[in-house]
Parts: structure tokens; sequence; C-alpha cells
């Protein structure tokens, strides 16, 4: 039986071709608990690797072995652990339901509004934030590949929005906020507040150009950018196929528009 594709993304982080954000045991489960946040059918990896480190009776595995070896020792010897679990020929194999995943900003934004962050979170930091939503990005790619893309994108445009808000070009999103918003629980919730505050912005923004295609105008020229509430940084951020896309008929900017409260809606009866 071949081995789940989880094994190569340990193997891969192990080699160093796919990259940690503080790279060490404590951020590698963070990945895990992204990756089972898609594929719960993995869940039983957790109990298998507690049972193979001491340590104290509160702590998972992946904290047993920051204590015990530290980052660097600990994140080899958890990888090992977790690929003989992996490849264990009598493990039966997982299946994935058929259940769209949400995207785990949506699930980390949600924990924060409900002011429950642990129920996500093994802890309030950038870091472990980050690798999080590596891994649950990792499981989309491997069972939803018909909408990893999407949600790669979506994160992207975020990112290149943040890039333009802080003065940052070609910085990532998590290095941004730790450098500006420091590494702890402020800084994750001001990730949920500039998430909701980007959204909110590109939905001004769908709105804008759907008016301007229905006039026949080309919203894209900057004599046309009269919107002063939205930002370069919004801007920046759009969609490139946006203005063709408004031309089709069931693309997501018109479901998008079935779906806004009429008082949002410029220019609709």
């Amino acid at each position: 039986m071949a081995s789940p594709p989880l094994t190569n993304h340990l193997k891969r982080i192990a080699s160093r071709h796919e990259l940690l954000e503080c790279p060490s045991p404590i951020h590698l489960g963070a990945l895990l608990y992204g990756y089972l946040s898609v594929a719960p059918g993995f869940s039983w990896i957790s109990a298998a690797l507690d049972a193979q480190f001491a340590g104290p009776a509160q702590a998972r595995a992946w904290t047993r072995a920051y204590l015990s070896y530290g980052s660097e020792l600990g994140l080899t010897r958890l990888i090992e652990a977790a690929v003989a679990l992996l490849e264990d020929p009598a493990r039966p194999a997982v299946v994935v339901g058929p259940d769209t995943p949400a995207m785990f900003i949506d699930v980390v934004v949600a924990a924060l509004h409900a002011k429950r962050p642990a129920n996500v979170l093994g802890e309030s930091t950038i870091p472990w934030l980050y690798n999080f939503g590596v891994g649950a990005q990792a499981a989309l790619d491997d069972y939803f590949p018909e909408i990893a893309p999407e949600r790669r994108a979506s994160l992207s445009r975020f990112e290149t929005w943040l890039q333009s808000y802080y003065d940052a070009p070609g910085v990532p999103w998590q290095r941004i906020l730790r450098a500006f918003e420091g590494p702890s629980e402020h800084a994750v919730r001001r990730f949920a507040s500039l998430w909701d505050e980007h959204l909110s912005r590109v939905q001004r923004l769908v709105i804008l150009l759907a008016a301007h295609h229905r006039v026949g105008k080309e919203p894209w020229a900057g004599s046309d950018r009269t919107d002063t509430s939205l930002s370069p940084a919004d801007w920046s951020a759009a969609p490139p196929a946006l203005p063709s896309m408004l031309k089709v008929q069931d693309c997501p900017c018109r479901a998008f528009l079935n779906q806004t409260p009429k008082f949002m809606r410029k220019g609709r009866s």
C-alpha cells in the first residue's frame, strides 16, 4: 500500500524542501493540526505519537519532543516517528470525506471573534498560525485539488494587500505581521481584523467594478479610480481576471452581487 501524501510533506520538511516558520516540533504540531482540520481521518496520528514520547501528561507529542530534545533534534525525532507510523503497512488507508472544508483563515477568525482562539490555535502566535495554514493548504492540495488553487490565490491576494498596506513589497504575510505587530496574540488578532478589512474592501471593489462594467467604463485606468475609500493596496490585491470575469454570467462576482444586501448594491434596483 502506498504511503499517504502526508508522508511526503514530512520528508520534504526533513530535507528542508518544505519550510516551517520557526522550525521546531511545536510548529510541526501546528502543521499537523492544520492538516487534520482538512483531513480528519488522520486524527489517529496524534495519540499514536503521544505514545512514543515521554513527558508531562497534559502535553502532546510535539511539546514533549521539544522539552526532551529542543528544536532541531526534537523536530527530527518527531518527523521520524510520524513517518514510521504513516508507512506502517498495517495501518488502514485513510478516506477523506466529500464535504468541502472551510478555509483555515475563516476557521481561525471565527474562533477569535468567539473569543475562543484555543479551540483552533495551540498557541496564539504568528508562527503557529502560519504553520497551521501551511498544513491546511497541504491537505487541500492532496485531497481537494479542485479548490486548492483558489484558496491559495485568496491568501496570495491578502498577502499582496498587506504588502501595500505596510509598504513591504515582496515580504511574506507572516513576516510582515511579526515585524510590525509582534509575535503573539495581539498580532494574531490583528491578522483577523486585517483579513476582515481586506474582505470588506474587496467587496466594495467588486461592486465598483461591476458598476463601471454596466455603464461601459474601464475601471482599471488610474483616472477612473475615483472611490477614495479604496486605497492603492485594495487595487493591487484585485484579482487580475476580474474585469473579464464580470462579462461571464456565472462568474463569482455575479454570485457575490446576488448575495449582497441591497443597501450595498450601488446602482442596483
